[in-house]
């Protein structure tokens, strides 16, 4: 199979798989991580409370990582560095390994960007039951 066809053959499947992108199915050919395997809220009180006793903690991480995803210089870096990666492959890859390396570490980036956004989500979950409260409404 050519780099085309395999190319194409990636393509095909993340069609006929729903719910899956061609980044999800990169990381699955480059063994990498799937974030969506986890559940959406359960892993982030181990994660915080593995470093901190505290549990209201828990909402001030996932505030700091809300405040991180919506920095307005969070996209441009972002952007920047996988573009920059993107060039550098382009360009200075000599090999398969080369060019795998190079794709990982753009997954890398992305999967940095996916797993802020899910906790944002679990941020925003948290936080709408007290933002749709009204003390004034006695209905």
């Amino acid at each position: 199979m050519n780099y085309h066809e395999a190319i194409n053959a990636v393509i095909d499947e993340a069609r006929a798989q729903k719910g899956y992108t061609v980044v999800d199915l990169v990381r699955k050919q480059l063994k990498g991580f799937d974030p969506k395997q986890l559940d959406n809220s359960d892993d982030v009180e181990l994660l915080y409370m593995s470093e901190n006793d505290e549990s209201e903690g828990l909402d001030v991480f996932l505030a700091h990582c809300r405040d991180l995803r919506e920095n307005p210089a969070f996209d441009p870096i972002m952007e920047s560095l996988i573009r920059n990666q993107i060039l550098f492959i382009a360009m200075e890859s000599e090999s398969n390994e080369e060019t795998n390396f190079g794709r990982a570490t753009i997954n890398g980036l992305q999967l940095f960007r996916d797993e802020l956004d899910r906790l944002v989500g679990i941020y925003k979950e948290r936080h709408a039951k007290e933002e749709d409260f009204d003390p004034h409404d006695i209905t």
